[in-house]
């Protein structure tokens, strides 16, 4: 969780995320959810939760996109080996997921003009993630956002 979002309404909203993204379907599968519909591949849920984020730019609510955006990356990191799923499954539709995601990244960090903490926190965050995706031929999907730390 990132440090800089803890407040009650900070939680509910990473819980909400959360419950929103991941819900069993059976004990061997995890499904993931929209509005849209239900599915056993993340991309309509996640595709939702990137769309949150643009709309909380428009918004002018930075510190509410870098909650969204953060939980989704930890959703989608932290439960991506799930039984038989693995990343190699949805190959090219992953690998386009993070990089969307990245250009996301990109814009907060262009946007927020973030301290020196957060950056920290985003570029270990970030580092970790890409490492994770390294196996799967998707190691440099996060670099540009890396490298928008760096610009900052």
């Amino acid at each position: 969780m990132s440090p800089f979002n803890t407040s009650a309404k900070a939680v509910a909203l990473r819980e909400y995320m959360r419950q929103k993204l991941l819900q069993p379907a059976s004990p061997r599968e995890v499904r993931f959810v929209s509005d849209h519909g239900s599915s056993n591949t993340p991309w309509a849920a996640f595709e939702e939760c990137m769309l949150w984020v643009e709309e909380q730019w428009e918004l002018e609510d930075f510190d509410k996109a870098e909650l969204i955006l953060e939980t989704l990356c930890e959703v989608f990191f932290e439960h991506w080996y799930v039984e038989s799923v693995e990343i190699s499954d949805y190959g090219e539709e992953a690998g386009e997921f993070v990089e969307n995601v990245s250009a996301l990244w990109v814009e907060l960090i262009r946007q927020m003009s973030p301290l020196e903490t957060q950056k920290q926190h985003w570029r270990a965050r970030l580092q970790s993630w890409q490492m994770q995706l390294a196996d799967y031929g998707h190691a440099d999907c996060l670099q540009s956002a890396l490298d928008a730390l760096k610009d900052e």
